[in-house]
């Protein structure tokens, strides 16, 4: 480096020939010391070109081209500015997949998912749906799942979730977002008090295992089966502790591997009409859930912060549209798909979209 700078020192001072020779000499040494960066990330976001091989760069009359990261070609003379279209930018923004502003399209049905006990929930990929059943008309509410090959395909015939099944009744699974852990309410006598249980397994392709009440949300009050998971694995249902006349909806807090002692969300529930289906985008920062009587229409309300208040909610109209009952049961990862069980006493499920930006 001293010595490129006597060079640059004595080129500027006499201006001869030897001396302009020297700084492409310097520029050329330094140059090649640079390291290559790396190649791109495998979300196309960081690197600029192939991300600045300075190679040849320092060659006085090569290298100057912009497509390779805009290096100083020609002894410092910036190339042809590095230009974004040659690869050089940074990755193009992701594009919504729809308006997230917009009111849902009109609900259609989900063919394969009639005539359920209860709502059904999916997967995260919306490929495989859980709900409950009544085999042989018994009256006793099964769990069951069914799949799909694509979201345009029907789901294909049930088959039980033989290890959670048993003789009082469960009812409303929701399976958290790895497909490792159910939620469901659990009947603590046979058609009466509900509580919530779960079961886990080591794969989205092995069997749940032996399930298990969960631990302090349940107590002596009714934990009714209208349980949902958020993306930050609070747990959100319908209960009557705390001496609610009607079920109201709370959320128990996910700490340290356990759930704390479950909250009412007074700023949404009506204490006259019952208060169910609670479920919560990802974002934790809009909830949906349904509401008093027929037509027991979707509610929704939203906050500016996961752990803010909500708003006075307002009804969605646009999925509430039938006579009897409206229950959200899923809302896709994008929250551009809203999945509804509508009807009673049996259910069929139907999803709305949100129309594209």
């Amino acid at each position: 480096m001293a010595k490129c700078l006597r060079l640059l020192a004595r080129a500027l001072l006499w201006m001869a020939p030897t001396g302009a020779l020297g700084i492409a000499a310097c520029v050329g040494s330094f140059s090649s010391g640079v390291t290559p960066a790396a190649d791109a990330a495998p979300d196309g976001t960081s690197s600029i070109g192939e991300a600045g091989t300075s190679g040849d760069a320092g060659k006085p009359g090569d290298a100057g081209s912009s497509s390779d990261a805009g290096n100083l070609g020609d002894g410092g003379v910036a190339g042809d500015a590095g230009d974004f279209a040659d690869g050089g930018g940074a990755a193009d923004a992701v594009a919504a997949p729809c308006d997230l502003d917009a009111a849902f399209q009109a609900p259609q049905p989900v063919v394969g998912l009639a005539t359920l006990a209860s709502t059904a929930r999916f997967s995260a990929d919306e490929k495989t749906a859980y709900f409950a059943l009544q085999p042989n008309d018994a009256g006793l509410d099964q769990l069951y799942q069914a799949t799909r090959a694509t979201l345009a395909d029907p789901f294909g015939t049930p088959t039980p979730l033989t290890a959670l099944n048993d003789a009082l009744g469960e009812s409303t699974p929701f399976v958290s977002a790895d497909g490792k852990t159910i939620f469901y309410g659990h009947d603590e006598v046979s058609g009466g008090q509900r509580d919530i249980w779960f079961g886990t397994r080591v794969s989205t392709v092995a069997t749940f295992g032996a399930p298990l009440p969960v631990g302090v949300v349940n107590d002596p009050a009714d934990e009714d089966d209208y349980v949902s998971e958020a993306s930050n694995q609070d747990l959100w249902f319908s209960s009557t502790r705390d001496g609610a006349a009607v079920l109201q909806i709370v959320h128990a807090t996910y700490v340290g591997g356990g759930y704390g002692v479950p909250v009412a969300e007074t700023e949404i529930n009506s204490p006259t009409e019952g208060n169910y289906y609670p479920l919560v985008t990802a974002d934790l920062k809009r909830i949906f859930f349904e509401r008093g009587a027929a037509p027991a229409p979707v509610w929704t309300a939203t906050r500016s912060i996961p752990s803010g208040l909500f708003t006075t909610p307002v009804v969605v109209n646009e999925v509430s549209t039938d006579p009897t009952a409206n229950r959200p049961s899923w809302i896709s990862t994008d929250g551009c798909r809203l999945y509804v069980g509508q009807g009673k006493p049996f259910i069929t499920m139907v999803v709305a979209t949100r129309p594209p930006p």
